[in-house]
């Protein structure tokens, strides 16, 4: 985990193969009034600052059974995120979350104001392959046709029409 966290507000984590992904829901807090106002330059910003007027509270993501445990979890419940900063105290994290593709576009991504979110659960973040970038993507991957033949297959499965 140490190698994903950035300490920067400003930054955003990236690995060539990997990405982290957190459990997210779209609520009322995506459409507050400070995300609606655009030109606010906060790349320019203190980092205290940053949290104060964009942090929301993101505890309540330990508490959401179906969306943290990866096991049960619904389709595309899991958003791009950043984690920003590890607190040793309580063992949570400032994480940013980042647009979904999978998503409709939030204001606080069109406006370019980030999405951050503190005590957040070590538990609802996961990391993810990204997409063509698994061994078997690999240029050395090992592939040989596997040659079935076709008489080991039953008559019922066989009931393709022959163009």
């Amino acid at each position: 985990m140490d190698a994903f966290i950035t300490e920067n507000l400003h930054s955003k984590t990236d690995h060539p193969h990997l990405f982290t992904g957190c459990s997210y829901q779209i609520s009322q807090q995506d459409t507050q009034d400070n995300y609606s106002e655009g030109g606010v330059e906060w790349e320019q910003m203190e980092d205290a600052d940053i949290l104060k007027r964009f942090a929301d509270d993101g505890s309540s993501y330990g508490k959401l059974k179906k969306s943290i445990d990866y096991a049960i979890h619904s389709d595309k419940s899991f958003w791009p995120c950043s984690v920003l900063h590890e607190n040793k105290k309580n063992a949570t994290y400032t994480v940013r979350i980042h647009q979904s593709s999978w998503h409709k576009r939030q204001i606080w991504d069109i406006n370019e104001m980030p999405r951050l979110l503190t005590n957040y659960p070590r538990k609802a973040i996961h990391y993810f392959v990204k997409p063509y970038e698994s061994d078997q993507h690999l240029r050395t991957a090992f592939r040989f046709p596997m040659g079935i033949p076709p008489e080991i297959f039953p008559s019922q499965w066989k009931n393709r029409k022959v163009y």
